[in-house]
Parts: structure tokens; C-alpha cells; sequence
């Protein structure tokens, strides 16, 4: 498992470190690669997660529903 953790963690930090590199040999302050870089990926995670709210409020007020129509029964 940790090696599973390590391998995904390094995977998507590999990507970011290679493009801090590039940018600082060919004299690009990395800060202005990194900085609109992180700032997509936080929307990209803003939308993710705001998704996931929205399905597991859908999906709460389903069981919410039936349970309601289970308990109403007589």
C-alpha cells in the first residue's frame, strides 16, 4: 500500500518538478510557470469537490425519500 501511495504521489509531482526545471534553465522564474499551474489545479479541485457535494446530497435525499416511504407504509 505505501508503495501504491508513493508511486501516485510521485507520478503527479514528477510532471510539476520537470516543469520547475525546464523554467529555470531557460531562465523563467518558476513562480510564473507554478503559480497559474496550482491556481487551475485548486479550480479543477473546487469543481471536483463541489460535484462530489452535489451527488451525495442527490444521493442522500434518495435514501431519505425511501426511507420515508418504507416508514410510511401501514
Amino acid at each position: 500500500m505505501q508503495h501504491c501511495i508513493f508511486s501516485i504521489v510521485s507520478s503527479l509531482l514528477l510532471p510539476v518538478v520537470l516543469i520547475a526545471v525546464l523554467a529555470s534553465v531557460m531562465g523563467i522564474k518558476a513562480e510564473a510557470i507554478l503559480m497559474p499551474l496550482f491556481g487551475l489545479l485548486g479550480v479543477a479541485l473546487k469543481l471536483a469537490f463541489d460535484l462530489l457535494a452535489l451527488v451525495v446530497r442527490i444521493l442522500a435525499g434518495v435514501v431519505v425519500a425511501f426511507i420515508a416511504r418504507v416508514l410510511n407504509v401501514r
